[in-house]
Parts: structure tokens; sequence; C-alpha cells
């Protein structure tokens, strides 16, 4: 074999031969390194069976989760039947048509509380209101011979009441006429009481047949009151 040229670069063993000694533990030092980290983990990832069984009975079950809450939106809201508000007792006392011969119409009854009667009767509150007045129906009446028929029934909580505004209303020229506990009139207006309802029937136009129709009427009114 021949020598190796002058020019030629030493072998790799050589360059590590010729490193001082004091370097070759730094080389081994990252290899250390990483061999203690591995112990560690592998002692770190260890549980005893009796410590891992009371941890997972620990943790609360899991559950199916449910279908998500509807919620409640403005159109479910608006699409929601309106409440209705209780028919007032005085209301019912009114006949509509079908229920009087010869009753063609009946306009929309309105309903009055002692708060706003005045609405009602602008100016001849006062009385009733003193004489313990709850409240007010009132509705106006056609009949088919051209009459009509102005009814207002009034509560006034006590059969006393009815009789006071009743008697405080009377005017010299009416009659009596038989129409619940006591009634008078003419063939313009008719008024009667019973117990504690007080009932004032007024009729434009008057006619020939007026003071006839309203002597029926109240006695219909009269006989749906308790």
């Amino acid at each position: 074999m021949s020598e190796p040229s002058a020019t030629q670069p030493p072998a790799a063993g050589a360059r590590a031969a010729r490193l001082p000694l004091w370097l070759h533990p730094l080389l081994l030092l990252p290899l250390a390194v990483v061999l203690v980290l591995l112990v560690q983990g592998l002692r770190g990832g260890k549980e005893d069976p009796a410590a891992l069984v009371a941890r997972l009975r620990a943790q609360p079950a899991r559950t199916e989760a449910g279908p998500p809450a509807l919620e409640t939106g403005a159109a479910d809201v608006a699409s929601a039947p309106a409440p209705v508000e209780p028919e007032h007792p005085l209301a019912r006392i009114v006949p509509a048509p079908g229920e009087l011969p010869g009753l063609d119409a009946r306009e929309e009854i309105g309903t009055y509380t002692a708060e706003n009667l005045y609405d009602l009767i602008d100016g001849g509150a006062e009385p009733f209101l003193r004489l313990g007045c709850r409240g007010a129906a009132a509705a106006d009446l056609r009949f088919a011979t051209g009459e009509g028929i102005t009814v207002e029934a009034f509560d006034m909580a006590t059969a006393e009441g009815a009789a006071a505004i009743w008697k405080e209303e009377r005017g010299p020229q009416m009659r009596d006429v038989a129409a619940g506990d006591a009634g008078y009139g003419d063939d313009a207006a008719l008024r009667f009481r019973k117990g504690a309802t007080y009932v004032r029937l007024l009729a434009i136009p008057v006619t020939e047949r007026s003071g006839r129709i309203l002597e029926e009427l109240a006695a219909a009114i009269a006989g749906r009151i308790p």
C-alpha cells in the first residue's frame, strides 16, 4: 500500500482523537439530560390502581343532552289569543235581536264603572255615586217599526240605593207601570227598579207605539235581572 499523501485531510477519528480530554464529558451531557427526563416521565405517568378507581368514581356521570329548550319569540306571543274579559253582569240583561218580538238591532253594549260613570251621564252622575252606584251598562236598540230605545241599567249595590234613586228621578206626570219591583213612565220614558238594579228606558222618536214597546221591553229586562 502507498503512503497517504501529505495533502490528504486526516480521518474523522484522527480529528476526534485530537480533542482535549476535558471536552469529552460535555459531549455526553445532552444524552444524560434526555435520559433523566425520560425516567421522570415514566415515573410520573404511573398511578396507583386503587387511586385511579377512586378518581373515576368521583367524576359525575355524563348524561345525554336533551333537545334545546324552545324559546318563545315575539311571533309566538303575537299568535296567542288575547284574554277574554268576563262579560259585565248588567250587559246580560239587555235583549238581543231574536230575543224580543220586533227587536231588529242592538248596538254594542257599553259598560261603565263608578270611576267613569260621568261618561254615560255627564252632569248627572253625582246622585248615583252618592247613593252607592258601582257601575252601569247601556245600549241602543232599534225596532222594526222604527222606534229606537236607549237602555241604561245601573248597579246601585243595594235595594235601598236603587229605591232611593228611582224615587229621586220620578217626574210628577209619570204614571205607575208594572215592571220589576216598582216602575213609572209615559210614552217617552220608563224607569223601574228590581233589587239593587235601576233601569232607565228612553224612546227616540216618540210614536203612538212607544209606550207599549217600553212596557214590553221593561218586562223582558226585569225578567233577566236575578
